[in-house]
């Protein structure tokens, strides 16, 4: 692992007190603690009905983001944990996920996107290639506002509001390519300050990821992604279900 990208993680890491906890913990610790909330509290302690009752939600959502957010959906759904090909080209008829890694590309899906029988609802992000060593360098700052701002005003001018949720850029695990890489948790939190505010004035729900995972960013199974990310089901649940009854009220 490269050491100067270890010590940039640190310096910011540490000018943050209180982020976590004074030394951390350790990442087990925060770990365990989110898998624990990661599960109903059903009299009956049963996984299965908690899979079962995802299933029929995510049924609703078709989600547009890079590999960040499809580790983060299939992981939640038994036998999809996206660690290998086999099991994305398997599960691909369960999971409605569309590979997207920029503004444009989301914008130039309109044709899913906009079907309200296909996708009730959409959950949309980019962020990870704006700031990964692919581009040889980071779209800057108020480009990448201008990005969110255009694809999600895209969006509500067509379809509205309500069924659109834009989900936080993951915290990029240490990264490995430090000479060509810029997403590193100063420059992540300041692209998810930036969609927040274009967020909050179009009225478009977040999911916030970011704030959970942060914790753990640090446990990776391939340098780029998250084992077992499951402690995000909680609150997609509780936002899809709080959509699902307005709708049923309107």
């Amino acid at each position: 692992m490269n050491d100067t990208c270890l010590r940039l993680n640190d310096v910011y890491f540490q000018s943050v007190p209180g982020w976590v906890s004074a030394t951390k913990r350790s990442a087990r610790d925060h770990w365990r603690n989110l898998k624990g909330h990661a599960r109903f509290q059903a009299s009956d302690n049963s996984t299965m009905h908690y899979e079962g009752e995802f299933l029929e939600q995510q049924k609703k959502v078709c989600f547009f983001g890079d590999s960040q957010t499809r580790n983060n959906v299939y992981w939640m759904v038994s036998g999809c944990s996206a660690l290998k090909k086999v099991e994305i080209q398997r599960c691909a008829g369960t999971i409605k996920y569309f590979p997207t890694r920029y503004g444009q590309d989301f914008l130039s899906l309109q044709r899913v996107w906009q079907n309200e029988t296909r996708c009730p609802f959409v959950f949309i992000n980019f962020g990870q290639w704006d700031l990964g060593w692919p581009g040889e360098n980071m779209t800057a700052y108020e480009d990448y506002q201008e990005q969110v701002q255009r694809s999600l005003e895209t969006y509500v001018r067509i379809r509205g509001n309500f069924s659109l949720v834009w989900m936080t850029t993951n915290p990029h695990p240490i990264p490995r390519r430090c000479k060509k890489e810029w997403r590193f948790l100063n420059h992540i939190e300041e692209y998810n300050r930036r969609a927040l505010v274009v967020s909050r004035n179009l009225g478009v729900s977040v999911w916030d990821t970011y704030s959970i995972l942060k914790h753990v960013y640090d446990r990776d199974y391939d340098g780029a992604h998250y084992r077992y990310p499951d402690a995000v089901m909680p609150s997609f649940m509780r936002l899809l279900a709080a959509k699902t009854t307005l709708l049923s009220r309107t």
